[in-house]
């Protein structure tokens, strides 16, 4: 018997906004578009601290190099744990940005510790033998994994009824995912979930 209890967070507080801008994958060789949004995205926002879950060290590195916005970035080093960058981006003022591919869950950042965050991609499982064998057993297995873990990013900001925090995510691959996945992520988070054609206001400081 599996039963689903809808949260009683109120979506206005904590909104997904897919911004549909291009395709992130191996084959997209320029990723300039995404940084750009990424970009108009924190521009408004400089008064509060956000997150940038990169999925991968590789695309943490992108951003370093294309960001107008790196004198605010925070970010970890690839191979060492995360937690001293995390503590070391609670203890810092409204502006700064944690650029991560590794706080995606395990994290907890309440209240004005984090109030936007952007999620780079899809965060598919990387091709292997481990997880073909998977699949093999269970066709949805990579869907079913990368579904969880997007539903998980997007709650790192929210963390209690009274809290809030927005969420951005422009990966086109979307438009074809959300539909696969619709039977595997919560009743909640396609409640939270709105395509918009242009980058929103934010939530005013004191919530909305």
């Amino acid at each position: 018997v599996f039963k689903e209890y809808i949260s009683d967070f109120n979506p206005a507080r904590c909104p997904i906004y897919y911004i549909p801008t291009m395709r992130v994958d191996s084959r997209a060789s320029d990723l300039s578009l995404l940084w750009v949004k990424l970009d108009q995205i924190a521009a408004k926002r400089r008064d509060r601290k956000g997150i940038v879950h990169t999925v991968s060290y590789a695309r943490q590195a992108e951003i370093a190099q294309r960001s107008r916005f790196y004198a605010s970035m925070l970010i970890n080093p690839k191979g060492e744990p995360a937690t001293e960058t995390v503590e070391q981006f609670r203890a810092m003022g409204p502006g700064a940005i944690l650029v991560s591919p590794s706080v995606g869950e395990g994290q907890d950042f309440v209240g004005d510790t984090c109030r936007w965050g952007f999620l780079c991609k899809i965060p598919f499982e990387p091709p292997s033998r481990i997880v073909k064998a998977r699949e093999a057993d269970d066709p949805e297995y990579r869907t079913y994994q990368a579904a969880q873990q997007m539903e998980q990013v997007f709650g790192r900001n929210m963390r209690g009824r009274n809290d809030w925090g927005e969420n951005f995510i422009c990966d086109e691959h979307l438009n074809w995912f959300l539909p696969k996945a619709r039977h595997l992520v919560t009743q909640s988070f396609h409640r939270r979930f709105r395509c918009v054609g242009n980058v929103p206001a934010p939530i005013p400081l004191g919530g909305p």
